[in-house]
């Protein structure tokens, strides 16, 4: 029986990266949209990942803004806190973690001097690169077994396994959880507005109570909304949409990392909301003695890995 790893997203590159002992089925069936701001910030995690991979990097400043009905500050109250967690959430009563990237200004790593967003990308590109080739299932995925450790495929093929890594939609791995969530509504739209062409020179991103949407992300030559409700305009703010989709806000954390012996690498898997990059490395370390293709250390093709790893 082998090792696999199900899942096409961010974190399954991760790791498929640093866990040698994987067969991957590349798919996106099971995954959910992740829309929450993603930059790499500066972690002794991120930094070895960076180091691995040769890249040239820098730690830069990154500044975010809270628009409380139209006052705009760097620095969030607690009555913006509230309003915020009661209106994403439903609750007062949120874990610490949601609010840690309420902060006015966070250091990130920027490789090849590039922006907190392009500076993402930029390294999943890298590790797609650098990923060491190794056994893929190219075949959808018609249902998992997790009580008889198997993988069926939507070609009638069954494949057993000694362990399973999933990247996907907890919900999908387990039809009977009945968790409550809040649908979001990503609106993507131009830069029309001059107002936000100005504001995107100063912040990466924002948190919003009292207007449509709670999240602004301002990527290099777009801006996203993000909605608890559905829009029927054609443009938010005077910023035209020329896209949309919508995903699941996770409303109470489960934090799993492992149910029925499948071990779980994501937000949505781990049903986690203050899940990152950073803890998706500190979960493969974990997982490392049973993933590893040679038990020992020593030179092989993995050993760059290994020291990152350790």
């Amino acid at each position: 029986m082998k090792n696999y790893l199900i899942g096409s997203n961010n974190y399954a590159l991760l790791a498929s990266y640093l866990l040698s002992d994987i067969t991957i089925i590349p798919t996106s069936k099971f995954e959910a949209n992740n829309v929450e701001p993603e930059f790499l910030p500066n972690t002794p995690e991120i930094i070895n990942i960076v180091n691995s991979l040769g890249l040239k990097y820098k730690v830069k400043i990154l500044n975010a803004f809270f628009d409380d009905r139209g006052k705009i500050s760097t620095v969030p109250s607690d009555s913006f806190k509230n309003v915020y967690a009661l209106s994403t959430r439903g609750k007062l009563a949120v874990e610490n973690s949601y609010f840690e990237k309420f902060k006015g200004s966070m250091e990130y790593v920027s490789i090849k001097n590039k922006g907190p967003f392009e500076s993402f990308y930029l390294l999943f590109k890298e590790i797609k690169k650098n990923i060491v080739l190794k056994d893929m299932i190219d075949s959808e995925i018609d249902s998992i077994g997790v009580k008889d450790s198997n993988i069926i495929l939507s070609d009638g093929n069954i494949l057993e396994y000694k362990r399973l890594i999933w990247t996907g939609d907890i919900k999908n791995l387990d039809k009977k959880l009945n968790l409550f969530t809040k649908k979001i509504y990503v609106y993507v739209c131009e830069y029309n507005n001059e107002a936000d062409k100005k504001m995107s020179n100063f912040f990466s991103f924002g948190y919003s109570i009292g207007k449509t949407y709670f999240r602004t992300i301002y990527l290099k030559d777009k801006i996203e909304y993000h909605c608890m409700k559905r829009t029927f305009k054609d443009e938010i703010d005077g910023n035209k949409i020329i896209n949309s989709f919508n995903t699941e806000q996770i409303i109470d954390n489960l934090r799993k990392t492992n149910m029925y012996n499948v071990d779980l690498i994501s937000m949505y898997s781990q049903w986690n909301l203050g899940y990152s990059i950073s803890q998706a490395y500190r979960d493969c370390k974990e997982l490392y003695e049973y993933y590893n293709l040679d038990k020992k250390i020593g030179d092989n093709i993995f050993k760059s890995q290994q020291n990152l790893l350790y």
